[in-house]
């Protein structure tokens, strides 16, 4: 069997933004917001307000972490938003 490989142009095109995966919409640069995210959380000059937002925006696109699979081949650092992760697999009812 013939395995293929993925660009970032071949999953998300120029004219595409956003992505269904599992019946959920994936937007574009998703993953990399979920980064940024984390580096605010990780940030010593961050607020605790700045750290909430950051951490609520981590919530918000972690179940399109679920939804492509990525929870099956990640182990976040940071145990936060690794806690994150465990929650929402809880609430789906998923097993790591």
């Amino acid at each position: 069997m013939q395995k293929t490989t993925f660009s970032a142009e071949s999953l998300y095109p120029d004219n595409v933004d956003v992505q269904e995966y599992q019946g959920v919409a994936v937007r574009k640069g998703t993953m990399a917001a979920i980064i940024a995210n984390i580096d605010v959380l990780e940030a010593r000059d961050s607020s605790e307000q700045e750290k909430s937002a950051a951490l609520e925006q981590i919530r918000q696109y972690m179940p399109a972490v679920i939804a492509t699979g990525l929870y099956q081949k990640v182990i976040w650092k940071n145990k936060l938003v690794q806690g994150v992760m465990q929650d929402i697999m809880e609430y789906y009812n998923l097993k790591d």
